[in-house]
């Protein structure tokens, strides 16, 4: 079985983007777009906490729905 991923990097608001997975960065602290991400997580009780991941590691949940994107993926 052969699986293809496609990447992209797109302009806009982050909350509105339709797809499987955003990316967020944690840079001791969420900044920019990252933030209004994780703002609109918190929104429906996913705790900031379950986004920083520690140092070498990366954290995968579900949005919610909080956001268009389906899951979000946070590295540090």
């Amino acid at each position: 079985m052969t699986h293809t991923i496609e990447c992209s990097i797109e302009q806009g608001d982050i909350t509105s983007f339709d797809a499987d997975v955003v990316a967020l960065k944690y840079a001791q602290g969420f900044y920019g777009s990252d933030k209004r991400a994780i703002d609109a997580l918190s929104k429906v009780g996913i705790p900031i906490e379950r986004l920083r991941p520690p140092v070498g590691e990366y954290h995968y949940l579900e949005t919610w729905a909080s956001i268009q994107a389906r899951h979000a993926f946070s590295v540090l």
